[in-house]
């Protein structure tokens, strides 16, 4: 059975702690500041960025954007560099905000 979200499809989330709070691994949308929140949390919690998904804020709804896609690095996760990959993910949202990206959504792979 799938878990049930507990978060708004129609909300744009500007804060990381949301996206824990409220279960929205790989389906919420979060603001360029809240991403990479996730993805500094994500860290800490020794939790394994596996992809970002880019996109536009619509107000409501998003529009992803394939060519704003990033996914984890196998080779860094096989030597469980956890760390080394999420700043990737960092650094892929900060290129991807500055492009004009608006909303992202963050895939956790989960123990």
């Amino acid at each position: 059975m799938m878990e049930k979200k507990l978060f708004d499809y129609n909300v744009l989330y500007n804060n990381g702690e949301e996206f824990f709070k409220l279960k929205g691994n790989a389906c919420m949308y979060l603001s360029p500041k809240a991403a990479i929140e996730v993805c500094q949390e994500a860290t800490k919690r020794n939790l394994w960025i596996s992809g970002i998904d880019g996109g536009h804020w619509l107000n409501p709804g998003f529009r992803p954007d394939g060519s704003a896609s990033w996914s984890g690095k196998t080779k860094l996760f096989n030597e469980n560099k956890i760390s080394e990959n999420n700043q990737l993910a960092i650094e892929n949202i900060q290129e991807d905000a500055a492009a004009g990206y608006t909303a992202f959504i963050v895939t956790l792979r989960m123990p």
